[in-house]
């Protein structure tokens, strides 16, 4: 018969045995025999038991030998994205082995990093808020464990995706990432579009006079304000002709936005509600800042005849354009809604709106501000204002001519947020700059703070928000100007809708 495998290996093994007892016999000098030991007389009676021989145990393993469970891989994982959307680098840096190395890829860029130089890179990646997520996870355990996942990063206006890898030891009674390698960066273009919310969630408020209107055509509002406008001929109403100069034209509700007929509301100031009313009528509204010289006209100065005020509604309704907007005129029923700053149906859940603060001094005052000027915008524009405006001058731009920045704080029970304004100058010709920045505060001991920047420190066009509120629940903050809605996205608060006002007017 042939042997099995198994006993080819048994055979095998005990040859190699036999070898190695035979090689360490030849290595041993022979010993001569010991003499004889004289012969015991053996009593008589019971022969007591024989004592076993100790038996030798293994040593027990070390912290370094245990292998490691998927489950702890994973466990790491969920920290690893916590801390990093969450902007503690304290605790990001906890997670990695003392002799690590890594290996970053930006696009095509390639860095091979040591830990000190990996930390010192990642610890500038912290000071803006950043969302990391993983996909397509798979662990590996054992002595040597790891994971292969899809990353999908960003922050500011970057952000990218590709797959990385992890090597995993055991470091004392923890494990951590010895190696971390990104094998491939996809940059994608920009962050992903973000819709608004609904404007039964959040509508703009909207003021003329004692009347008050919310914006409901978030989105595509052209469209919704030319099909409501079929009836042409209905009358203009001029309800303001204090800038913004503001007209009406009563409309039918598209049927998409049926249910804000007759629609309790409840709105909003900046410190939260403020009235409650129901929607009056459906009407597309125009609102325009007219120039100073056309108001004057109206206004019957310099001997002009008076205008009245179909022909200003007239005049404003075609200057206003494609910016005409659909809007529910609101009939108070309690409350002063004059402060009203947004609204929305009062059938949903309460908002949870942020307290408001300003901060003319203190410790986080001067941190935040201190954030704000060591960003790379802040000091472009300081190299602008040395080389524009002759000493003597303010040592800082948004100092400039008795300037002063704005620092305001909203809060809620999950998240500090500061908004940094500062602007200087007279944009006629000289010197003239703005920067707005949101900041996310984590109080770390008494006065001492870490500052996310959670917003694009070069974004045009921005209103200052002045208040804020989750709307929809999912833990986000929305923050709310008086004719613009920030919203997350990807890492990023940006705006994401405009109420448009043309303006006419000539500020020097």
């Amino acid at each position: 018969m042939r042997p099995t495998r198994s006993c080819a290996a048994a055979a095998l093994l005990a040859g190699l045995l036999t070898v190695i007892a035979a090689a360490g016999c030849r290595q041993q000098p022979a010993m001569p025999a010991p003499p004889p030991a004289p012969a015991a007389t053996e009593p008589a009676g019971p022969r007591p038991a024989a004592v076993a021989a100790p038996v030798a145990l293994p040593a027990p393993a070390t912290a370094a030998e245990l292998p490691i469970a998927a489950s702890e891989v994973s466990a790491l994982l969920e920290k690893w994205l916590a801390v990093q959307n969450a902007g503690d680098f304290n605790g990001y840096e906890q997670l990695y082995a003392e002799r690590m190395t890594g290996v970053r890829r930006t696009g095509q860029i390639v860095k091979q990093l040591s830990r000190a130089a990996w930390m010192a890179d990642r610890r500038k990646m912290f000071a803006k808020q950043m969302q990391v997520t993983a996909s397509d996870v798979q662990i590996f355990a054992g002595l040597t464990a790891g994971a292969l996942l899809t990353q999908h990063f960003s922050t500011g206006n970057f952000s990218d995706v590709g797959p990385k890898r992890w090597v995993v030891v055991r470091q004392g009674a923890d494990i951590k990432i010895a190696r971390e390698e990104m094998l491939a960066s996809q940059v994608l273009d920009g962050a992903a579009p973000v819709d608004p919310p609904p404007p039964e969630q959040l509508a703009l408020a909207l003021h003329a006079g004692d009347q008050v209107w919310l914006a409901v055509t978030l989105g595509d509002g052209v469209a919704l304000a030319e099909a409501a406008t079929v009836q042409a001929e209905r009358s203009l109403q001029l309800w303001s002709r204090e800038a913004p100069v503001t007209v009406s034209r009563a409309a039918d509700w598209p049927e998409q936005l049926r249910s804000w007929r007759d629609r309790d509301v409840v709105l909003y100031g900046v410190a939260g509600e403020v009235c409650r009313g129901q929607v009056q009528a459906a009407e597309v509204v125009a609102q325009v800042v007219p120039h100073f010289g056309r108001a004057q006209s109206w206004a019957g100065v310099d001997g002009a005849a008076k205008a009245g005020d179909r022909e200003i509604a007239e005049e404003v309704w075609d200057q206003a354009g494609k910016t005409k907007f659909l809007a529910a005129r609101i009939k108070p029923f309690r409350g002063d809604c004059r402060a009203a700053v947004w609204g929305r149906a009062s059938n949903l859940a309460p908002a949870v709106v942020f307290d408001r603060a300003d901060m003319p001094a203190g410790a986080l005052r001067q941190a935040v501000l201190a954030s704000a000027q060591a960003l790379g915008r802040y000091g472009e524009l300081q190299k602008e204002f040395n080389a524009s405006v002759a000493p003597p001058r303010a040592a800082q731009w948004d100092l400039h001519g008795g300037a002063k920045p704005q620092v305001t704080v909203l809060v809620a029970a999950t998240m500090r947020l500061v908004l940094v304004h500062a602007r200087a100058g007279d944009f006629c010709g000289g010197f003239g700059a703005e920067m707005l920045t949101a900041w996310r505060a984590t109080e770390l001991a008494k006065d001492e703070y870490r500052f996310q920047l959670m917003s694009d420190e070069r974004g045009a066009d921005l209103q200052v928000p002045v208040t804020a509120a989750d709307v929809d629940g999912d833990g986000q903050p929305e923050l709310i100007a008086p004719r613009q809605i920030w919203k997350r996205s990807g890492a990023t608060w940006r705006p994401v809708w405009t109420l448009p006002l043309p303006d006419f007017d000539c500020p020097c």
